[in-house]
């Protein structure tokens, strides 16, 4: 994966949104690490681009699944520690937060926000899981 890493980096792509791609494969390392996350089923733009190679961009995070939005928050809950670990270790020190958002019924939606101490601009990851 760090290859394809290596490579997406020499893409034509902002440097806030190769900053916000590192830390989705974070997130997502760190969530689908967590017993129960073989329930959810990952989409979107942001799914193609990391498992079939498309050249679309997007802070979003996209995930389906059976589970209702509470035991998703008890995933995205347990791996956010490790989360912020790992983005100080990639990022160097910050502030790392989580911002819930308005969700509809059967929904659930945050943001997730690094901020590093040597930038001005934050890195972004939405997520969104919808219960089916």
């Amino acid at each position: 994966m760090y290859n394809y890493v290596n490579k997406m980096l020499n893409q034509p792509f902002s440097k806030k949104l190769q900053l916000g791609a590192l830390l989705q494969l974070i997130l997502l390392h760190t969530l689908y690490s967590q017993s129960g996350s073989d329930q959810l089923i990952f989409q979107g733009k942001t799914a193609l681009r990391w498992i079939y190679g498309g050249q679309k961009a997007s802070e979003d995070l996209d995930f389906v699944s059976w589970m209702p939005p509470s035991q998703f928050r008890k995933l995205l809950n347990q791996s956010l520690p490790q989360t912020r670990h790992l983005a100080l270790s990639q990022f160097g020190m910050g502030v790392f937060e989580e911002k819930p958002r308005h969700a509809s019924f059967g929904s659930f939606r945050t943001l997730i926000l690094f901020r590093p101490n040597t930038q001005r601009e934050k890195i972004n990851v939405r997520f969104l899981h919808i219960e089916v």
